[in-house]
């Protein structure tokens, strides 16, 4: 009887994972088709230099909305799938108006570092133009980190429609038209930043209008999260910095000791591969809230054939796309950006390679953060 009950918890938790997942995988391959044809607008329509230069404050953004974030992209949906199996409704509204109330504060403290500190960058790097990149890119922040956090809070209670909405299909569709009046009114490097954060400034305000509309919790008093969330979240935020600093240490010690060409071409690599693991982003983002509700009922052996069952399936999918990059990045390259970019070609099989070995090893981190253990993923 046992047995039965722990098979059917497994199976309806792969359902509910593959249900979601593979919503979202198909929005994520719509929205990544899409984020190939922005990136190809942006290369096509400018210099490698300028490209260098867009990337560079591209990067520096980057950063700074993850940071923004504080780890709470994983807390957020981990406390509230673990709230929604004990029914919890006073603490599920603790965690989202906390959530808001934290992440907008950081959201704001980043944006003033960047708007200020844009000079200090453009100096550092000897790039000429990137204070001017970096401070537009800061306007987006706010709005940017607005999207996430309601993305998040409907990941929460297994809801992925929003962040097709928001997070791949209308930010991605926007981008294109910006870009395009700009390709064909008057292509430059501001005018691209410009296009670029104006996709985001519209997804977050529309996204703002759907989650008053739809918001999954009403008319429930909230019990104050901010401290639990906050404590829960200090380890996630080391781990977030860390792996912005190790993933985007290539591009930064190239933007100070390269040339703005050569940074652009090897950011030819970088939107390819990062198509890796789609699979396992997919499978993972409903991965979170899905597998907390099993540990709040104390289900550690439906959760672990889980957590199997699924590395294996994304590895299985992932492989393919994978030897397709590796042996033909060459020629993905040039369909793509052009014959210039063909030297980017071993860069690519190299981040292929590592993305590779990260998928093999399934959402690892997630299942830590489930389990209520983020100081480990940062030692």
């Amino acid at each position: 009887m046992d047995k039965d009950m722990d098979k059917a918890a497994v199976d309806y938790s792969l359902r509910k994972i593959a249900k979601g997942g593979g919503l979202l995988l198909v929005g994520t391959m719509f929205g990544m088709c899409l984020q190939m044809v922005n990136r190809v607008l942006i290369v096509r329509s400018m210099s490698q230099a300028d490209y260098g230069i867009f990337s560079m404050g591209l990067v520096i953004f980057t950063m700074a909305g993850t940071l923004s974030q504080g780890g709470f992209s994983l807390s957020v949906p981990r406390f509230l799938g673990f709230y929604r199996g004990k029914e919890d409704k006073g603490r599920i509204m603790g965690v989202i108006r906390s959530s808001f109330e934290v992440e907008l504060i950081l959201a704001t403290g980043f944006f003033v570092s960047l708007f200020l500190g844009a000079g200090f960058l453009e100096d550092f790097y000897h790039m000429e133009g990137l204070t001017t990149s970096v401070r537009v890119f800061a306007v987006g922040l706010p709005f940017f980190i607005l999207t996430q956090i309601i993305t998040d809070i409907f990941r929460g209670f297994d809801r992925v429609t929003p962040t097709l909405y928001f997070g791949n299909i209308l930010l991605a569709s926007s981008r294109i038209i910006f870009l395009l009046v700009v390709a064909l009114r008057a292509p430059s490097l501001l005018h691209v930043v410009v296009a670029y954060v104006a996709a985001m400034i519209v997804t977050g305000i529309l996204a703002s209008f759907y989650y008053v509309e739809r918001r999954p919790v009403r008319d429930t008093a909230p019990i104050t999260m901010r401290k639990e969330l906050f404590l829960f979240s200090i380890p996630l935020f080391g781990t977030v910095f860390l792996a912005q600093i190790m993933k985007w240490t290539d591009v930064l010690m190239l933007g100070y000791f390269a040339r703005p060409d050569q940074v652009g071409l090897y950011n030819g690599a970088i939107p390819i591969c990062v198509l890796i693991p789609v699979f396992l982003n997919s499978a993972g983002f409903i991965f979170i809230p899905v597998l907390s509700v099993l540990y709040s009922h104390g289900q550690f052996s439906e959760m672990k054939k889980t957590y199997s069952i699924l590395t294996k399936w994304v590895f299985s999918a992932t492989l393919p796309l994978f030897l397709v990059v590796f042996i033909f990045a060459p020629q993905v390259l040039t369909l793509l950006f052009g014959a210039d970019y063909q030297e980017a070609s071993t860069a690519l099989r190299i981040l292929s390679a590592g993305y590779m070995f990260h998928v093999s090893t399934g959402p690892i981190g997630q299942n830590l953060v489930i389990l209520g253990r983020p100081h480990l993923i940062l030692v």
